[in-house]
């Protein structure tokens, strides 16, 4: 029997990404992760999301957890968040750009229920999406320069040496 060789598809951010350790503080664009427990008065630290530069001392009622975020369909059905990214993800690859307020939300959930999921729902998981998308390109784009820097290194050294040898 020949082995058969699956294609390794690339995971969506949907399967990747940790939902129950990213948050949304109240009044705050972006999406955070914490940087510390809640203290005695109730406050936490938070980071933004791959950029720990940005620092938030926020009350822990404020905050959000993306992986308590569900979704109901005309099935009543509870969709968690990241099923929601799946599917706007693989609606995307597949080339698509919503042209009806129905069709944007019927990509992000499929048989979605009218009365439950509205147009700023919607608005709000692609902000999302799309912040998550745009932080983690940022981090493999400077990955990618630190590599190159490296590369050039790495040949500058090895052209010196070869001199020092002649």
């Amino acid at each position: 029997m020949k082995k058969e060789k699956e294609e390794e598809k690339e995971p969506l951010l949907g399967e990747q990404l940790e939902f129950n350790h990213l948050f949304r503080i109240k009044g705050k664009k972006g999406l955070f992760a914490p940087n510390s427990t809640v203290n005695k008065a109730g406050m936490i630290n938070m980071v933004s999301f791959l950029d720990r530069r940005i620092k938030h001392t926020v009350k822990a009622k404020d905050l959000v957890c993306l992986g308590n975020l569900w979704f109901s369909d005309n099935k009543s059905d509870m969709i968690p968040i990241s099923e929601v990214f799946v599917n706007w993800e693989t609606y995307l690859k597949g080339g698509g750009k919503p042209s009806s307020d129905h069709e944007l939300m019927n990509a992000l959930l499929p048989n979605y229920d009218p009365e439950k999921f509205k147009m700023h729902h919607a608005v709000q998981v692609v902000k999302w999406f799309d912040c998550a998308i745009s932080k983690i390109n940022a981090v493999l784009d400077e990955g990618e320069k630190a590599i190159k820097q490296m590369d050039v290194k790495g040949k500058e050294t090895k052209e010196e040496l070869r001199r020092i040898r002649n």
